[in-house]
Order: structure tokens, then sequence, then C-alpha cells
């Protein structure tokens, strides 16, 4: 038996604040592939690719289980290329094409007959509806990872009756439930499912949503080096260890383990196996339960902008560490040497009601 992933495979460009420059092949559909192939099963990655893919990445990527037989080789296909900034731990991560336009290509892949289940992504910014729909009526388990841009939005909306898992970060539960406090995102993003959401917060974890419950997993400590498709690592992973178990709470933590690995290098390839994830959770629990329950709270008079930048180490160091950090001065800015009374007691007050619903 084995799975499908239907997504993209293309180039990212990553820039880093000293300009130093890197690319790497990667995409939605390639890196979820290959965090569900390495987790044990057959996946058939059903995406275009073009002349423009060096031929000996194929060889590597089959190798680590990733199958290209229902994939469509056309000459004149170029792969979406991204440029990404904020990469790093703890940074706003931004990717941007450096294409503006769709390409154009139609995709209309066939369901391999012993495919038991399809993890979707969009291609050239849109959702393959009819696939959607065809997966559903064969009784396949069915996932969608949207991306943020009004296509994809515009076809998950579309196709969310027949999807069995919603797999969304926070922005994108944001902009598909069009709410902005998560209260209300969850509460939206009940109404527009049949069966479950799945909110990935990076290193706050992740949220599993069902109709009358919800509940937290938290995430691993990393050493993040690139941040970049750890959600796409994220659902393949998840996607795979479902499959599997039928355990949801531990496909999550599983999830939450592998993409904590992969951010701790920078290759495409590096996502760990099956068994290794396995030791990786007994190990990072240890790690993570000493520190589960400490909170800390910075703040103070943090007027100066050296002074600022020091306060935004210290909270990387100890998130990084695992620690929940409550930090007001993040989220209501600071008090300014010139700032009038009034704004200074607007920030003033402000943090006091984060610090009260925080603490």
């Amino acid at each position: 038996m084995s799975l499908c992933v239907y997504g993209e495979i293309c180039r990212d460009w990553l820039v880093d604040s000293d300009t130093f420059i890197r690319s790497r092949w990667g995409g939605a559909g390639l890196y979820a592939s290959l965090a569900a192939a390495r987790q044990g099963y057959e996946v058939n990655l059903l995406t275009l690719y073009g002349p423009d893919l060096e031929k000996y990445y194929m060889p590597i990527w089959q190798f680590l289980g990733v199958n290209f037989n229902l994939a469509d080789y056309r000459d004149n296909y170029i792969h979406h290329r991204y440029l990404v900034t904020g990469f790093k731990n703890f940074q706003h991560k931004i990717s941007r094409p450096m294409v503006g336009r769709r390409s154009g290509h139609r995709y209309n892949p066939e369901i391999p007959l012993n495919c038991e289940g399809i993890l979707l992504f969009p291609i050239d910014h849109s959702l393959p509806k009819k696939l959607c729909k065809e997966a559903k009526d064969k009784g396949l388990l069915v996932l969608l990872d949207p991306k943020p841009n009004e296509n994809s939005l515009a076809d998950a909306k579309e196709i969310l009756p027949y999807v069995d898992f919603l797999l969304v970060n926070e922005e994108e539960a944001k902009l598909i439930s069009e709410k902005e406090e998560m209260e209300q995102v969850v509460n939206e993003l009940r109404k527009l499912i049949n069966g479950y959401a799945i909110i990935k917060c990076g290193h706050k974890g992740a949220y599993i949503i069902s109709e009358n419950d919800i509940e937290h997993v938290p995430s691993y400590k990393a050493k993040a080096v690139c941040t970049l498709g750890s959600g796409d690592v994220f659902g393949g992973a998840f996607f795979s260890t479902y499959m599997r178990t039928k355990d949801i709470k531990y496909s999550v933590k599983v999830a939450n383990c592998v993409a904590a690995c992969f951010i701790e290098q920078e290759q495409t390839e590096g996502v760990i196996n099956q068994i290794a994830a396995e030791k990786e959770i007994n190990t990072r629990n240890l790690l993570r339960s000493q520190l589960l329950d400490l909170s800390i709270y910075l703040a103070g008079p943090f007027f100066s902008k050296p002074e600022c930048d020091w306060l935004k180490r210290v909270c990387e160091y100890l998130e990084t560490s695992g620690l929940n950090v409550h930090s007001p001065s993040r989220e209501n800015g600071i008090i300014r040497d010139d700032a009038p009374h009034e704004e200074r007691k607007k920030v003033y007050e402000a943090d006091i009601v984060r610090l009260s619903r925080e603490l």
C-alpha cells in the first residue's frame, strides 16, 4: 500500500542577514514526501518537473523512498523559485515568489489503485478540487495543507467538506477562518471542517482541534539552523505515522519531533527515519519535561536600542531552551525617552493587561 502527496518541487534561495546566499531544492510536495517516506511508507509524489531539475537529485530522493512514476515531465516546465528570508530561529520567515505570474500548466494525475490516502498542497498556487473529490469518493483519507495566498485559500474553502485533516499554521488559520482572535479562529474552523484541524505553531507546538475538543501537543527543543520546510515536513511525518498507527496525538508528537530535527540542519534530504524519530522522542522528552512548567517574565525600562537588542537575544536563548517567555515589550512596544505621557500610559496599561492574562 502507498500514500500520495500532491505538491510542487521548487528552488529555494535562502538569503541570510549577513547577505550570504545559497539555494536548495525544496517545495511543499518534496519536503512532505521525503518526511512521509522516511517514516516507513511508499510515497508517490504527484508533481510536475522540467529540465532545470538536475538529474542526479531524483535518484537520491527515490533512494529515500519517494516514487516519481506518476510525476509528469514537461520540456517547457520551469520550477518556481522563491526568495526566502527570516528562516532562522524565531525570525519572521517570508517566502517571496521570484516570478509573480502562474505558469498555466494543467496537471490532472490519476490516483493509483493501492493508494490509502492523499496529502494535498497547491501546485501553481491552485489546489486540485477534482482530485480531492475523487479521493473522497474512493474512501481515501484526505489531508489538506493550503498556502497563504488568495487562489489557494479560495480553493481550500471549496474542498473543505471532503477533507479529513486540515493542516495550517497560525497565519493560514486566521486567513481561512477570516478571524483574528484564536478563540474565534478555532470556533470558525469547527464550522468549516468535517474532521480535524491541526494548527502548527512552530516552537509553541501544535493544536489538535475536533468538534468538541482542543488539545495542545508541545514541541521539542531544537537548535534551529533553517526553519524553511518544517511545516511541510510536519505534514508528511504526521500523514505517514497516522496511517500506520491511527493515533492522532502520537502522530503529532512524531511530526513535532521530526520537524525539530529537520530544522537543525540545512539539507532537504536531512529528514530522520522512523527508528530515529522514536529514539529522538524519548531523548527530547527528557530534556523538555524538566522545563515544561517553567515560565519567565521579562520586562523593564528598555528604552535604548542596545537594551532592546539584548532583550531579544535573551528571549530567543530562553525559548530555544524550552522555556515559556512572556515579554510584553515584544507585543506592545517600548516607551521611548521622548514619549508623551499618554503614550507611556497606553503602553504601561497594555503591559499590565498582558501580564494578568498570561501569568
